[in-house]
């Protein structure tokens, strides 16, 4: 019989934190690094060189957008019917706010029937004002959020939503002029 001597081996199991730390800091901006590498660059002689070469790939068909030229061109027709409803609503804000004016210098305001009425109209207009004005910053802030989203699911959602709204607004417009 052979004796063999059996070799032990010890290991060390001590974690450095702040060295694993330092790691995972590293990578990430490496990571972070590489993503702002491989974003649209915000130069404007990169913008149209870009902006050639991809119309180049499309024409071509070589381009593998993976669906990317759908979703910006909903998310940018969402962002644009949002756009239009808050510059819309900032309009009717204005001119809401100077026939409120023009209505309180040119009613009359006589008796106490006619007072209250007239305080409570102004009341009932000034509150719809703050509610247009509200609208219309909201409208312009998702709007400018639907410029950034990349979910495609998302964006078709919204999109059907607006459509469907101003579906609703135009039936609504026909049945009462009929």
């Amino acid at each position: 019989m052979i004796n063999r001597k059996r070799q032990s081996v010890h290991v060390n199991v001590k974690i450095d934190y702040d060295k694993l730390a330092a790691a995972i800091v590293k990578a990430n901006t490496a990571i972070e690094i590489e993503a702002e590498n491989n974003a649209i660059t915000t130069n404007n002689d990169h913008k149209i060189c870009y902006f050639f070469k991809v119309v180049g790939q499309i024409l071509t068909r070589k381009a593998k957008t993976e669906e990317r030229m759908t979703t910006a061109l909903f998310g940018f027709l969402c962002s644009l019917i949002l756009k239009t409803v808050a510059v819309s609503g900032f309009l009717l804000f204005v001119l809401s706010i100077i026939f409120i004016f023009y209505y309180t210098f040119n009613v009359t305001w006589n008796g106490i029937n006619e007072i209250l009425l007239n305080i409570f109209i102004i009341i009932f207009l000034l509150l719809f004002v703050f509610m247009v004005f509200v609208i219309s910053i909201m409208s312009l802030q998702s709007s400018r959020e639907m410029e950034h989203f990349n979910d495609k699911n998302f964006i078709l959602s919204v999109f059907s939503g607006l459509i469907a709204l101003m579906a609703f607004i135009i039936s609504i417009i026909a049945i009462w002029k009929s």
